[in-house]
């Protein structure tokens, strides 16, 4: 079973992975059973993410290779401390309104062009949310938790102390090395001795460095 999942290769895509995590029984149906799931919402659902990459690529590309990225990022479009996703909104709409004709024409394979309105609509509804989830990952000052897992997984299963003083705040850089990067092969220990090798392009890749690791 896992090798038909794997479809012969000797690692999975990262989307392959994202896929199983989503929906197990929908990752066996589609990649080991060879059934399809493209009717027209989920043929939509896809054009507008697709648009919805285009947007998020746009924003950071300028950012390619700086560290502390994040820094810059809110220099540029001058969101202070306290900006909210309001602010940064006539942006990403800026960068919208720009490409919109070249982005649209791209979804021919999987929508008809009598479905672009709606697709335009379905985005522009987005755009807020996209704010709002893009100003919360430029203003974070430190790893989530699932970011931890990977950067040093030892700090997550180190007993606390107890009573212990509070140590100094620990400052994060974080350098945006690539979009639509390759990554991998990397290994994934499952437990009990087995694991999984994970290759392909992933959204984005950056590196988060600070004083202790």
């Amino acid at each position: 079973l896992r090798a038909a999942w794997l479809k012969g290769q000797d690692s999975a895509s990262p989307t392959a992975l994202e896929g199983l995590a989503k929906c197990p029984f929908r990752s066996l149906a589609e990649r080991v059973w060879g059934l399809q799931t493209f009717d027209t919402r989920t043929r939509m659902s896809m054009a507008v993410g697709i648009l919805v990459h285009h947007i998020m690529e746009e924003a950071l590309t300028p950012f390619v290779g700086l560290e502390d990225w994040p820094t810059a990022f809110q220099t540029a479009l001058g969101l202070g401390p306290e900006a909210t996703a309001d602010d940064l909104l006539p942006h990403l709409q800026s960068l919208w309104e720009s490409h919109q004709d070249p982005w649209l024409k791209d979804l021919d394979r999987h929508i008809p062009q009598e479905q672009w309105p709606q697709a335009v609509l379905r985005l522009e509804s987005l755009l807020p949310n996209l704010a709002a989830a893009l100003l919360r990952d430029v203003q974070a000052e430190s790893p989530e938790k699932g970011e931890f897992a990977l950067l040093d997984p030892t700090r997550l299963s180190a007993p606390k102390a107890k009573k212990a003083a509070a140590p100094p705040p620990e400052i994060w850089h974080r350098t945006l090395l690539a979009l639509e990067g390759s990554l991998g092969p990397v290994s994934l220990d499952l437990g009990d001795g087995h694991t999984l090798a994970v290759s392909g392009k992933v959204d984005r890749i950056e590196r988060w460095t600070s004083d202790s690791l």
